[in-house]
């Protein structure tokens, strides 16, 4: 990390382009509350003995959170992001894509190497045996996703 910020600082020229502008404290605060609550619901409440409510009010703040900040965006003079392009056709099919995507990428890489870790003959229903999983260790379970890995390593810049 230092060696990268005096790299920039000595390599990177400063940009000829000035215009005067305000950094967005509120919408900074907003989405930091927002997104620093999200994960909290995930970390540690099962493990911290807490019941299904108050392991859902870190998501509950984490959607209202960001919901305001959505409004601050909309009003401020100078928005961190400008919520209005995000309506534009073409982004709004990119990003639509990219959650479909993004959603499809980590169900493969979750559930991939549970079902090949998984031991042979297990089953759900312990009254009879059927051929499930393939008992493959971690370092086999990688290997599986390797093809898709190498792949998309291949495939993301010729698709773009």
């Amino acid at each position: 990390m230092a060696i990268a910020t005096v790299a920039v600082h000595r390599y990177v020229p400063e940009s000829p382009i000035k215009t005067p502008s305000r950094v967005d404290f509120l919408g900074a605060t907003l989405l930091s509350i927002g997104l620093v609550c999200l994960p909290t619901r995930f970390d540690r409440g099962r493990e911290l003995g807490l019941d299904l409510g108050a392991r859902q009010r870190p998501f509950a703040g984490s959607a209202v959170f960001l919901a305001l900040w959505v409004v601050a965006e909309l009003r401020v003079p100078e928005p961190m992001v400008d919520m209005h392009v995000f309506v534009q056709r073409q982004v709004l099919f990119t990003n639509i894509c990219a959650l479909i995507t993004g959603f499809a990428m980590f169900g493969t890489f979750v559930l991939i190497p549970n079902f090949v870790e998984t031991p042979r003959g297990l089953a759900a229903d312990t009254a009879r045996l059927v051929d499930y999983g393939f008992n493959a260790s971690a370092t086999k379970a990688g290997l599986y996703l390797l093809p898709s890995s190498v792949t998309l390593l291949f495939a993301g810049p010729a698709a773009g």
